[in-house]
């Protein structure tokens, strides 16, 4: 039986356009779907108590941009640690994933041209001919998923993500889950990965007593 990976993002996080390619690739090796689910996470942030960015102590907004710096190495990629455009309104972008995924078309490509977009060209994605390229260089049409994003059509199902996310334990993105199992970030893959292949039931948390 094949197995369904949920897969709560946001087009903002570095992380998840560092896990990219990484996480495509081993959801195919080991033939899992994907369900794209694609969150606010401001408010997922907040739902957890964890500080924006630019809110959190400077050791911690330091130590960010050596993991940062570490993982570009590590997955070959080239990168812009304070891209110019970003953070921006990722909304409209997020919902012309779900337009695409709703539509049967695969929205991976959509994704990679935005996230390199973001981090190695600093595009600025506030600007919706900008997405729409993206869309169009990921083999998509581009006007299309604008129209049904800027629809209205998939504001309910967005905030319904991101309220599952949050009612799953989602504190930060991306974030995978195999059977109920939740897996926190990019650097998790390779255990997804290897729980997937295995079949095994998905843990759950051991709490005290």
């Amino acid at each position: 039986m094949t197995v369904t990976i949920e897969y709560f993002f946001s087009l903002l996080s570095p992380w998840a356009y560092i896990g990219h390619k990484a996480f495509h690739d081993a959801m195919k090796r080991v033939d899992a779907k994907i369900a794209y689910k694609p969150i606010n996470i401001p408010a997922a942030f907040e739902a957890s108590d964890t500080p924006i960015l630019g809110k959190r102590h400077i050791t911690r907004q330091q130590y960010r941009t050596l993991e940062l710096q570490r993982w570009a190495v590590k997955r070959e990629l080239e990168f812009n640690y304070w891209p110019a455009h970003w953070p921006f309104a990722a909304a409209t972008g997020d919902k012309m994933i779900m337009a695409c995924a709703a539509g049967g078309s695969d929205p991976s490509s959509f994704m990679g041209q935005v996230f390199s977009g973001i981090w190695e060209r600093e595009i600025d994605y506030g600007n919706d001919a900008e997405l729409v390229a993206a869309a169009n260089a990921g083999g998509l049409d581009g006007n299309a998923l604008l129209a049904q994003a800027k629809s209205g059509a998939f504001d309910t199902g967005y905030e319904e993500n991101t309220k599952e996310a949050i009612e799953s334990g989602v504190f930060g993105v991306p974030a995978y889950f195999y059977k109920g199992e939740f897996f926190w970030g990019q650097d998790r893959i390779e255990l997804l990965e290897d729980a997937v292949r295995s079949g095994r039931d998905g843990f759950k948390p051991i709490l005290p007593g």
